[in-house]
């Protein structure tokens, strides 16, 4: 991306707002079952709601979220 800026303050304050935008604010105290319940069907974009989604949901549901120290699921 290509930005044109009005001096060397303004391009250092528009790269510094484009960083701070770039980051992933991380929770390290989110549990696993906290972040699936946050970002809710978002963990499967593109698969096929027919065959894939379903294993995949009980999978989840099942397997990785009770070995996660979790006893909730989303």
């Amino acid at each position: 991306m290509r930005r044109s800026c009005s001096s060397l303050d303004a391009a250092y304050d528009w790269l510094e707002r484009m960083e701070r935008a770039a980051r992933p604010g991380l929770d390290t105290g989110q549990t696993l079952s906290a972040y699936v319940s946050l970002i809710g069907d978002r963990w499967a974009p593109g698969m096929d709601p027919t065959s894939t989604y379903d294993p995949y949901a009980a999978g989840l549901r099942r397997r990785v979220l009770p070995c996660s120290g979790t006893s909730r699921s989303p």
